[in-house]
């Protein structure tokens, strides 16, 4: 369990089901989604360490200062390691905490 509370984890790559994803290509992106028990909900856009190796064109960049690139950044580009990874950054590692997650009321 979170500082949240307890979370559901939904990875995008478990709704593709036309056989368009394959585990054994490296260069991919997903989207995942974590649902907390009270409604709250984060996205995220994750991204294949070869994706972000090989695309540093695809960053969107802001007044050519500031890019705009993925969530996270994950060597090994399975649901099961985008789960663990989640799980443990979210649970041992606070990383939600700081990021305007969840929204704080004035």
């Amino acid at each position: 369990m979170s500082q949240h509370g307890p979370f559901e984890i939904w990875v995008e790559l478990e709704a593709i089901t036309d056989g368009t994803w394959k585990e054994d290509v490296e260069d991919q992106f997903c989207n995942a989604i974590i649902k907390f028990e009270n409604g709250d909900r984060i996205g995220l856009n994750i991204w294949s360490e070869a994706r972000f190796n090989r695309r540093p064109t695809e960053l969107f960049w802001f007044n050519n200062k500031v890019a705009h690139g993925p969530d996270l950044i994950v060597k090994e580009f399975t649901i099961d390691s985008i789960k663990a990874t989640l799980r443990q950054l979210i649970t041992e590692n606070n990383w939600l905490t700081g990021r305007g997650f969840p929204a704080q009321e004035d």
